[in-house]
């Protein structure tokens, strides 16, 4: 990631698509695997005869998202956040194409839920860079004009995602066959992150600056991100709350 920094830092702004074509997909893919690993993993958990205690012990799978301030610093001061948020849509697709995989092996539910974990790492990490991203992409009326429709875009991602689930289940009822049923399924998805990557590492405008600016104090950058963070205003009111 680090060769793209300087050439995307000395690039100016091109508009590559419009607001209006990736803003919408930006932000389905942002809604797509929140959806897949915290309510169709449980449809699929049910259909492989899991037990309701292994069901409520995968919630930790939802960590990531809970937990991602904790590496947003590394985001903003390693590369751009364009850069991370294609790159992290690939790598959705590779875990979810391992997980497709992971349905036909021995230990499936502890493969799964490892490739889960991932996921959702790979996606907390993208929504920080996607929402950097539209902050920097986007001018303050732009920004205000599409804060409804990227905020529909996650909600149809969220409708797509009960679409897996039930698709998963009727082609489970016709080939009576659980693992070829979920592994089609998620190697669906796996196709739409893939279409999703080399859709935005193409078209994804190139905005200046997109590497949050440091100031040299002595305090490495990734701590230094912490401190400026706990020197807002009434920080512990906000956090305590």
């Amino acid at each position: 990631m680090q060769s793209a920094i300087a050439g995307e830092n000395s690039m100016s702004l091109k508009k590559f698509a419009p607001p209006g074509l990736y803003i919408p997909t930006l932000y389905f893919i942002e809604g797509l695997p929140y959806i897949l690993v915290n309510s169709v993993s449980v449809y699929m958990f049910k259909s492989f005869g899991l037990s309701n205690r292994f069901i409520g012990l995968a919630g930790i799978l939802m960590l990531p998202w809970v937990l991602k301030m904790l590496w947003a610093p590394l985001v903003d001061i390693t590369s751009s956040k364009r850069q991370w948020t294609v790159v992290m849509q690939f790598i959705l697709a590779v875990c979810t194409l391992a997980t497709a995989a992971a349905f036909h092996l021995s230990f499936m539910a502890t493969f799964v839920v490892l490739f889960l974990f991932l996921t959702a790492f790979a996606s907390a990490t993208h929504d920080i860079a996607a929402d950097g991203y539209y902050l920097l992409a986007l001018d303050s009326n732009k920004q205000a004009f599409f804060v409804g429709i990227r905020s529909t875009a996650y909600r149809i991602a969220m409708i797509a995602g009960g679409g897996i689930a039930a698709a998963a289940g009727m082609l489970e009822r016709v080939t009576k066959d659980i693992p070829f049923s979920w592994s089609t399924a998620y190697g669906a998805i796996a196709l739409v992150f893939l279409g999703s990557y080399f859709f935005h590492r193409r078209f994804l405008p190139r905005p200046e600056n997109s590497i949050a600016p440091i100031v040299s104090s002595g305090i490495p950058p990734f701590f230094q991100a912490f401190r400026t963070y706990f020197q807002q205003p009434k920080i512990v009111v906000i956090l305590l709350f």
